[in-house]
């Protein structure tokens, strides 16, 4: 594969799971909104339904914000020697 394409695939990735982690993000404070709402008398969902609406989303989150700060720092400095196989190793663990 050429250093280019490489790059800008390695580039898309890194910016593709920083997208994702925000969304993750987003989706977290959701589920502690309804969390919150639990202690109220406008609680919409029962605890047990925000756990299967929201199942495995923290470990998700953890997931992604791992994998863009092992990425990032390789495409900000990238060379034709770049390995990328740690950063990718880390995801491994989450599945």
């Amino acid at each position: 594969m050429g250093i280019l394409v490489a790059f800008l695939l390695l580039s898309s990735i890194a910016v593709f799971a920083s997208n994702s982690s925000s969304m993750c993000w987003y989706v977290l404070q959701l589920m502690q909104t309804f969390r919150n709402l639990l202690k109220t008398d406008e609680a919409a969902l029962t605890s047990a339904d925000i756990d299967v609406i929201f199942c495995e989303i923290p470990e998700l989150h953890e997931a992604h914000d791992l994998f863009v700060s092992e990425l990032q720092p390789l495409v900000d400095s990238w060379s034709d020697e770049q390995q990328v196989a740690e950063p990718i190793k880390v995801l491994v663990r989450f599945t």
